[in-house]
């Protein structure tokens, strides 16, 4: 039960936060698209879908960092600060690598067109995105601690203030890309900073002692950096493969549809992220009745999307025209196949949850790397093939095996456990 309280506590305000955050996005996405117009909107949607991979160049560190600081809280709170500034000494460490590589790749690939044309801007971008990816790891230490509400004020914080910027601008007529990416990020580390500190003030900091020779990498690290590399593969590479097979009105205009089934993505991410700690803590309690009730009753749930997802379909191309105010040729295909894609990612979510809260995650491993090798040459294929519809086909494809297998999984994990100790 007071599992249950705790969930519904966070919900409730969470996705009160989110809805709102939601409507100020929409209302973002048309200004943008004025400020810009559309082939300079698909830049910047294809600069900030490069450049957000280095949020996922933790090495898979923050996901155990995450599950080591729930266990000391429960078992050891002494070695809880501990904990925390050796997250903070390896994201210092990995920005400075990312920084490096980042611009070496610049250096390396300056002879592109867009490289070329854009080489100041990408450089400067490259620097803020790599200050926010260290920042950033407070949302972990939230998270470790049953505050998910905290990342949602952040982001409602951010689109605030972006918005209003963005405002501004358009009334003064001054248009400026480069600008515009520097407040976008700064605004997100002047938010991290702010959120940081809010939480380290809690610690007794004389007793903070950073050892930047500390070890937080081991094999699970390897592996969770795997499967996020494998999601990236798979889920931010549509826009880079369109740009660069079609053009970047085309981009734009996926941005526009897929920005549309985002809602669905970001609802089913934060329900799942607050079964994380919860899911981690009864394992240790050896709580498995109650770990395999929630994970049958948030399955039942999921069905609930198929009816709203069919409706939502249906009404697609009269919200985009409303929303950006003119018509975008959405086929029912693509319509189709982004309803499959938001049902495989709750319904393998769940799944998925469990697994990554108790550091159960090799057989994942292996079917997002599988995935990954196969979603480039599929999604190139595919596009050429149907045009932009086939490219969140071959993404669906490359996500089916983990919806078939990983129920199996987590099955034969909770049997097994509640045969030996219930």
């Amino acid at each position: 039960m007071y599992k249950k309280i705790k969930v519904y506590k966070q919900l409730s305000k969470g996705i009160i936060l989110q809805v709102i955050t939601l409507v100020l996005m929409y209302l973002t996405t048309p200004l943008l698209i004025k400020y810009f117009g559309m082939e300079l909107y698909g830049v910047w949607i294809s600069i900030f879908s490069a450049l957000n991979w280095i949020y996922m160049f933790d090495l898979g560190v923050g996901n155990e960092i995450k599950n080591k600081l729930i266990e000391t809280r429960v078992k050891d709170k002494g070695k809880y600060i501990e904990e925390i500034f050796d997250g903070y000494s390896f994201f210092l460490k990995m920005g400075i690598l990312l920084f490096s590589l980042g611009l070496l790749l610049l250096y390396f690939f300056r002879d592109q067109n867009f490289i070329f044309e854009y080489f100041d801007l990408l450089v400067l971008v490259l620097i803020l995105t790599v200050i926010n990816f260290i920042i950033s790891f407070y949302k972990i230490l939230y998270a470790s601690s049953h505050d998910l509400l905290t990342d949602k004020l952040a982001q409602l914080l951010h689109q605030i203030i972006f918005l209003s910027i963005l405002i501004l601008l358009i009334k003064l007529k001054y248009k400026s890309i480069k600008f515009l990416s520097i407040v976008n990020i700064s605004i997100l580390i002047l938010i991290g900073i702010f959120f940081s500190i809010k939480y380290l003030k809690k610690l007794d900091l004389k007793k903070i002692k950073i050892n930047f020779k500390s070890n937080v990498y081991s094999k699970k690290s390897f592996q969770f950096f795997l499967i996020q590399i494998s999601m990236l593969i798979i889920l931010s590479t549509d826009n880079i493969i369109i740009a660069k097979y079609s053009n970047f009105e085309e981009v734009s205009n996926y941005n526009i549809i897929s920005k549309l089934y985002q809602p669905y993505i970001i609802v089913i991410s934060y329900i799942l992220s607050q079964y994380w700690s919860l899911f981690s803590e009864a394992y240790i309690q050896r709580d498995y009745i109650w770990i395999n009730k929630t994970v049958i009753k948030l399955t039942k749930k999921s069905f609930i999307l198929i009816p709203i997802l069919f409706i939502y379909s249906i009404l697609v191309p009269y919200i985009i025209k409303i929303w950006i105010g003119k018509d975008i040729n959405i086929s029912t295909m693509i319509r189709i196949m982004f309803s499959i894609y938001i049902y495989l990612t709750a319904f393998s979510g769940i799944y998925m949850s469990f697994l990554n809260s108790i550091n159960e995650i090799r057989l994942q491993m292996y079917l997002y790397l599988f995935g990954a090798i196969i979603n480039i040459p599929l999604s190139i294929y595919l596009l050429k093939k149907m045009g932009i519809e086939g490219v969140i086909l071959g993404t669906n494809l490359s996500l089916v095996m983990l919806f078939l297998i990983l129920p199996i999984q987590v099955k034969k994990i909770i049997k097994k456990k509640e045969s030996k100790y219930v």
